[in-house]
């Protein structure tokens, strides 16, 4: 009896350690992963064992992959956008980095859909009539009407250094957009990026601020992990859309203040690293005041919670910019093995620059600021 019990305690702890793994290697999300393998049987692709993916980092590339060759090669198969769209939506999955995995499909969606040819063949009428309680039919006409409207502006939302000088979308047409919306919500609000999609027409019909923020009020209230809405949002109160130079910071406090943003301290860095990839640069905190408190809590939240080598990048940058040497320490120094992403940062320089900078923290921590971006500049 007593070899029975040493035998069975033994094999116990070998199970154990077998599955019992450190912090930087936690299982994969059972969402996540349940995601990944509806893609994969979508895309009839083999799925990769455990340890390969976390070989290639764990599964924020490889799911986030997944969707855009999905949206790429099956979004004339009703089906299995539909199938795949109730697996994101009745779980409300959330990606690796913190995006609503169903905003980062239509997203990846948006980039390849053909413009008003689809819209000339009445493949989304005849979608709408056959799934009449389906959103997506909807939105995804919505979108590709948008497209046909505003492409060039479309891109500005989302990518660095697009030119859409001598281009204004049509009024008249935006507006069309707009009420095609809103005469469909009943059911296309039921998607998350019925909301992104009104968000995005206002930024560009220029309606006031208060409009955009009820959307995004609404928007979270229906979808509190679409963290992707305000970020989106935050772009109206830019001085490029319209806002004035301290739109974006009282903006920023308002968004991270709603009730179901509280649990996402990341919303607030979040909101300042779109402003600094897509207009301001180096120059950020010279056109976007911050609370560095919130600030820095949001930082520390976004590497804890979502501890992925891209966001320590960012975290770093900013934290870099608005002269916080010790943060910027712990956040791109710490780990011995951060991967370095040059599109992340507002320079080529700056990475090399914070760096060294961040190895004496503790003796200047505040009011460093002006003299990283000067020297990055120089």
């Amino acid at each position: 009896m007593k070899n029975f019990l040493l035998v069975f305690f033994i094999a116990v702890i070998i199970v154990s350690a077998k599955f019992a793994l450190a912090p930087s290697q936690k299982l994969f999300p059972a969402d996540e992963m349940a995601l990944y393998r509806k893609l994969l049987a979508h895309l009839n692709e083999p799925e990769w064992d455990t340890a390969r993916i976390q070989l290639h980092g764990g599964l924020d590339d490889i799911v986030r992959g997944a969707l855009e060759r999905h949206a790429m090669q099956l979004i004339d198969e009703d089906q299995k956008i539909e199938d795949l769209h109730r697996l994101m939506l009745s779980r409300r999955i959330v990606l690796s980095d913190g995006q609503m995995a169903t905003v980062y499909y239509y997203e990846a969606a948006k980039t390849i859909l053909e413009g008003d040819l689809r819209l000339n063949v009445g493949m989304y009428e005849k979608w709408q009539r056959e799934r009449p309680q389906s959103p997506i039919p909807i939105v995804l006409r919505a979108t590709n009407m948008l497209n046909v409207v505003a492409g060039p502006w479309r891109q500005a939302l989302t990518q660095a250094g697009q030119n859409t000088e001598g281009f204004t979308p049509d009024q008249k047409k935006l507006e069309e957009v707009r009420q095609y919306l809103l005469a469909n919500k009943a059911i296309g609000a039921r998607d998350p990026y019925w909301f992104q999609l009104m968000v995005e027409v206002g930024i560009f019909q220029g309606r006031s601020e208060d409009d955009i923020k009820a959307l995004v009020q609404d928007g979270v209230a229906a979808f509190p992990e679409n963290i992707q809405l305000p970020i989106l949002a935050s772009n109206r109160f830019t001085t490029q859309w319209g806002g004035e130079p301290a739109s974006l910071f009282l903006f920023a406090g308002w968004a991270q203040d709603l009730p179901t943003m509280k649990k996402r301290p990341d919303l607030y860095p979040r909101i300042y690293t779109n402003a600094m990839q897509l207009y301001y640069g180096l120059t950020l905190f010279k056109f976007a005041y911050a609370d560095w408190p919130t600030m820095r809590a949001g930082l520390k939240a976004l590497v804890s919670d979502y501890d992925l080598d891209k966001h320590r990048n960012v975290a770093g940058a900013l934290a870099c910019l608005g002269g916080d040497r010790r943060l910027t320490h712990e956040m791109i120094l710490k780990k011995q093995d951060l991967k370095y992403f040059d599109g992340l940062w507002p320079d080529q320089d700056a990475f090399r620059i914070c760096s060294d900078w961040a190895v004496h923290a503790g003796s200047t921590d505040v009011g460093t600021a002006a003299r990283v971006q000067d020297a990055v500049q120089r």
